[in-house]
C-alpha cells in the first residue's frame, strides 16, 4: 500500500543535474564517503530551496511518494519542506551506494511552549566512521554538511557551530552558534536514532499540510543556502545574509514570482496570489 514511498528514483541523472553536479558513488567505506555526503548536502542546500509555497496558498496536496516528488522538485524545478526534500534526498543517498535511514525529530527552535510535536524528518547515514545526521529539509539553521553522532561532537560549518548531544532514550539534540564566540548554544531540534518506515511521516506531514494553526497554513516560508550566506523569505520579509551582513526589506506578493526566479531558483506555479 505504501510502496511508493520507497520507490528508487526514476531518473537519478536528472537529480544530478539540478545539483550541477557529477553522479559518484559511495562505497569506498573511508573519508571520501563522508567527503561526498558533505557535497551533496551543501549543494543540495544551495540549489533546491525550503519552500511552502503548496500548504501556504493551498495550490496542490502534497504526497510524498518518490514519482511525485521526482516530477514536483525534480521536473517542475520546485523546492519543498523537510518530509519531501529529505525523502527525495535519502532516495538518491540509496541510488549512489549510501545506507541511508530515516528518523523522526522535533523542531524545538523558536518553540512557544514547553512541548514540541513530532514534525520533521532526518536522516542517519552509516559510515565507516559511525553514523552521521544528514538534512536538507531545515528551513533555518543546518549545517551544510553531515553532523557525526556522538555526545559532545562539534562540527564547524559555514561560520556556525553545530554541538550534537545525546538525551535519554535514544534522543540526541542539535544546538549551534556563532564560530569562534563563547555564546552558549542555542537548540535547533531533538532527533532519535531508530530508524522509522516512510509511511511513520505521512500522518505528520498531513498535519502540517493542512491543520489551520500550522505555520506552514498561516506563513509563507522560504530559504535557500548562498556562496556566503542565504536568503529567506518570511511572509513578507525578504532577508539576505551575506558575510555576516544581514539586509532585509518587505516585499508584495505580486514580487513573489520574480523573488522565487532570482532568489530561491523556483519556477513559480500556477495560483500564486497576485497581491
Amino acid at each position: 500500500m505504501f510502496e511508493e514511498l520507497s520507490t528508487p528514483l526514476a531518473d537519478p541523472q536528472a537529480y544530478w543535474k539540478r545539483l550541477g553536479l557529477e553522479p559518484a558513488r559511495a562505497g569506498k567505506g573511508d573519508a571520501a564517503d563522508i567527503a561526498l555526503l558533505d557535497k551533496l548536502i551543501l549543494a543540495h542546500q544551495r540549489t533546491i530551496s525550503f519552500e511552502d509555497l503548496d500548504s501556504r496558498f493551498s495550490l496542490a496536496p502534497i504526497d510524498l511518494s518518490i514519482a511525485s516528488l521526482e516530477r514536483k522538485i525534480l521536473q517542475g524545478n520546485r523546492g519543498g519542506y523537510c518530509f519531501e526534500l529529505n525523502a527525495l534526498f535519502r532516495a538518491l543517498l540509496l541510488s549512489c551506494g549510501f545506507n541511508a535511514v530515516p528518523v523522526i525529530g522535533r523542531i524545538v527552535r523558536m518553540a512557544t511552549g514547553p512541548e514540541s510535536p513530532l514534525n520533521h524528518y532526518g536522516i542517519l547515514v552509516s559510515t565507516a566512521d559511525g553514523l552521521r545526521y544528514a538534512d536538507v529539509g531545515f528551513g533555518g539553521p543546518m549545517a551544510a554538511c553531515s553532523l557525526p553522532v556522538f555526545d559532545g561532537s562539534v562540527t564547524e560549518s559555514a561560520g556556525q557551530e553545530f554541538l550534537v548531544t545525546r538525551r535519554s532514550a535514544g534522543w540526541w539534540c542539535i544546538s549551534y552558534r556563532r564560530a569562534g564566540s563563547q555564546d552558549d548554544f542555542v537548540e535547533v531540534c531533538l532527533f532519535r536514532d531508530e530508524p522509522c518506515l516512510p509511511s511513520d511521516f505521512l500522518p505528520l506531514s498531513w498535519y502540517t499540510e493542512t491543520h489551520p494553526e500550522s505555520v506552514f497554513r498561516t506563513t509563507l516560508l522560504l530559504n535557500r543556502r548562498t556562496e556566503d550566506g542565504n536568503v529567506s523569505l518570511r511572509e513578507h520579509q525578504f532577508a539576505r545574509r551575506s558575510g555576516g551582513i544581514t539586509e532585509k526589506r518587505t516585499v508584495g506578493f505580486d514580487e513573489l514570482p520574480a523573488l522565487l526566479e532570482q532568489e530561491f531558483l523556483i519556477t513559480p506555479p500556477p495560483g500564486l496570489p497576485r497581491e
